[in-house]
């Protein structure tokens, strides 16, 4: 674009040099409008400038250090060619400005406000202007504040003229018109931007005067009498000491100072208030402090608010995760400057989800908020405590003597096996306490997390409701189990979980019955059973999504093979209770079994013990009364391993129990243990119940299972787990009435 000059450039040029400006000192006023410029606008970059002959000159300037720009390449020679605001919202899409070597160089400037500031009716000298590197477009509340405060630089320069043509005045008039200026300038800027007040302290006299609106924010009456005391008792005490010291500083160091702190009205409001400040010097001495306050409490709230929802936990007040992690590692940063000890205990409550299924999420949270106020309590002031998950809870304790430690985790213990009130009842939960220790145990965030972690699964693997110290040997069972978690996992994602089915037999005449579902994992390396990934069904998110890709893969073979025609008898299910135990179970899979058009009476679903077993029977019981009514048979898997396996076949609709291979194991060797499995096949019988033999491995076990009377078998001895091509090829396409015990043997 074409350098353009104004019409009256020579008047304009003579207009500025009467100014004697150029080239003066830097001034607070003038920064300071400079900044509230930049803060108006949100950006970077606010500038006083003076358009000189060939260059533009920064009076004040904030975010940038160059003093100065040829005025060939400045917006601003633009700005004072007329008298309205020149805003280029995007200098990089505006064809007059996207070359200009500021937008198109390293500066890459974006956006540009300048208004024109003019003196004596008609020069415009300079302007007051923002920029910044993003795109922006101003509101007109934004441009008629800004004009404002072009105003008031308009004053000052006004004010700069008079003060040099004073100085050839007497001390008197200059020390009036200094005083009259400053106030002036002040009451001016407030009065334009609201909720800003102005102030000045006389630091002689100590006495504080204001604007308009720094009364407003006090809730003082307008120029009521006010000094530096009644100004500082503003401020709560905490907030005070703060405010005093950065006076204290800014008075030493001669510079400008800022704080925003809380203070009292003289209504008793408390509000969060900004203060910026500076000095003013007189002979070199400073004579008294000028600045500006401004009313934040809104924007403080809703930063407040903000980190409330980053670091806390909205049910129970306590810290979350986040929070916790991070004050973990400031936890053990200063331990090891420090060379003190501490200690992460977790809690895990007991049995919770059984509260949650029985008695509604309402009352699960009373019952977490219930606990949250105990755990904090027993664990101690000094304590830092955080709720880590539904029903997980954190402590970091400046301690790490065990004796202590464990008088901690006992009190807590205790507080949570308290009877706990909801909804007039009384509930009684237990927790499982995991306990790791800096420096013995792990030296960082992560690996004290992780031994706490190790140790309460230890608990919960061996008996909850107590205690437990992370120990050297518990990492490797940790590494094991968190391995076996990755495998599953992966193979999940990948879609490498696969059905594998065994056959069983009717051990009489060896004539196939059926199969069992077994998981395996395939890999580029082989095939893997449970042996290899065991431990990953303590992890409920694991047997959750091996039970549910198991059933669905399973369920679509049986679909297929139906559809084709090929008859494969009962297929049995394992379940995990994680997968069973949910309100709905019964309820999809009949739908799954409706959808496929597949028959109750094909399926056949294995429990073990331990689904049987806690607290919610009646749950359990609905579930596979609903399962048994509709046909489908119901097997009650390592039978005899338990705790209390005859009352389940009392209490519970079973179908079918299997015998675990442990007993027949032994069956020839240890008398006692062909006496028990005689007893069960006997039991069974009475009760109208079908008995199933795992683990048959040769013929001698076979015969002597099918003279005591046991209907049915499974293991090595008639065929091992194999894919469902295979079994298609190899058995259902034979016939599976048809085939012989000696070719599913030889095939498998």
């Amino acid at each position: 674009m074409p350098h353009r000059e104004p019409d009256n450039e020579p008047g304009r040029m003579a207009a500025l040099r009467d100014l004697e400006i150029l080239g003066t000192p830097s001034s607070p006023a003038f920064d300071a409008v400079a900044r509230l410029a930049a803060e108006l606008f949100d950006m970077p970059v606010g500038l006083v400038t003076l358009v000189d002959s060939h260059r533009v000159w920064f009076k004040a300037r904030v975010g940038i250090e160059p003093t100065a720009v040829p005025r060939r390449f400045a917006f601003c020679r633009d700005t004072i060619l007329g008298s309205e605001p020149l805003v280029i919202p995007d200098a990089a899409a505006d064809p007059v400005y996207s070359e200009n070597p500021f937008v198109a160089g390293g500066q890459k400037l974006r956006f540009y406000a300048g208004v024109p500031l003019t003196i004596d009716g008609g020069f415009n000298v300079g302007t007051l202007c923002v920029l910044g590197r993003e795109p922006c477009t101003p509101d007109a509340e934004q441009l008629d504040r800004f004009r404002a405060l072009a105003t008031i630089v308009e004053g000052l320069i006004e004010g700069h003229r008079a003060e040099r043509r004073a100085e050839r005045a007497e001390r008197e008039a200059e020390e009036r018109r200094r005083e009259a200026t400053s106030h002036a300038l002040y009451l001016r800027q407030i009065e334009t931007l609201a909720s800003i007040g102005a102030w000045r302290l006389d630091l002689h006299t100590e006495e504080v005067t204001g604007s308009r609106e720094f009364y407003a924010i006090h809730d003082l009456e307008e120029n009521a009498p006010f000094d530096l005391e009644k100004n500082l008792a503003c401020f709560p005490a905490g907030d005070r000491k703060v405010a005093e010291r950065e006076l204290a500083e800014a008075l030493v160091g001669r510079r400008a100072f800022e704080f925003d702190l809380d203070i009292v009205t003289a209504k008793g409001r408390r509000k969060h208030v900004k203060t910026r400040g500076d000095i003013e010097t007189e002979d070199g001495a400073p004579r008294r402090l000028v600045g500006v306050i401004k009313d934040v409490s809104a924007e403080h709230e809703t930063t407040r608010r903000l980190w409330r929802a980053s670091n806390v936990d909205g049910l129970t007040g306590l810290a979350n995760r986040a929070r916790f992690l991070a004050r973990l590692a400031e936890a053990i940063e200063f331990a090891r400057l420090d060379a003190h000890g501490l200690a992460l205990l977790i809690l895990d409550l007991d049995a919770f989800k059984e509260v949650n299924d029985s008695l509604g999420h309402r009352a699960g949270d009373q019952v977490i908020r219930t606990v949250a106020e105990r755990f904090a309590s027993a664990a101690g002031g000094d304590a830092f405590v955080a709720r880590l998950g539904s029903d997980e809870f954190a402590a970091v304790i400046e301690e790490d003597d065990e004796a202590t430690l464990k008088g901690v985790a006992n009190e807590i213990a205790a507080q949570v096996r308290r009877p706990i009130p909801v909804d007039g009842s009384r509930l009684f939960l237990s927790g499982s306490i995991g306990i790791a220790r800096y420096p013995q145990d792990a030296t960082t965030p992560d690996e004290l997390h992780k031994c706490a972690d190790v140790a309460l699964y230890r608990v919960k693997k061996t008996g909850r409701g107590t205690t437990a110290f992370f120990t050297r040997d518990l990492g490797g069972l940790f590494d094991q189990r968190r391995a076996a978690v990755d495998l599953v996992r992966n193979a999940g994602t990948e879609g490498r979980i696969a059905p594998y089915y065994q056959p069983m037999v009717r051990l009489p005449d060896r004539s196939p019955l059926g199969f069992e579902a077994l998981v395996r994992i395939e890999g580029p390396n082989g095939v893997c059973g449970p042996s290899v990934f065991w431990r990953a069904f303590d992890d409920p998110e694991c047997a959750r999504q091996i039970d549910d890709q198991m059933f669905a893969l399973t369920t679509t073979d049986v679909a297929r093979w139906r559809a084709e025609g090929l008859a494969a008898g009962r297929i049995s299910i394992n379940v995990s209770e994680y997968y069973f135990k949910s309100a709905d179970f019964a309820e999809r899979v009949l739908h799954r079994l409706a959808r496929l058009d597949i028959p109750p009476s094909m399926l056949k679903i294995e429990v073990t013990e331990r689904i049987l077993l806690g607290e919610d029977t009646n749950l359990v019981g609905a579930i596979l009364a609903e399962l048994h009514d509709a046909g489908i048979a119901v097997a009650l898997d390592d039978f005899g391993t338990g705790y209390a396996s005859l009352s389940h076949l009392r209490d519970f609709p079973i179908d079918v129990i299997k015998i675990d291979r442990s007993f027949l194991r032994d069956v020839h060797r240890k008398p006692a243990s062909a006496v028990i499995v005689r007893a069960m096949i006997e039991l069974a019988a009475n009760l109208g119940i079908e008995v199933v033999a795992e683990g048959v491995e040769t013929e001698e076990q076979a015969d002597f299972l099918a003279e005591a009377g046991c209907t049915a078998g499974q293991g090595y001895l008639f065929g091992a787990a194999m894919p469902a091509a295979q079994v298609e090829r190899d058995i259902l396409a034979a016939g599976l009435t048809s085939i012989t015990l000696a070719e599913i043997a030889g095939v498998a």
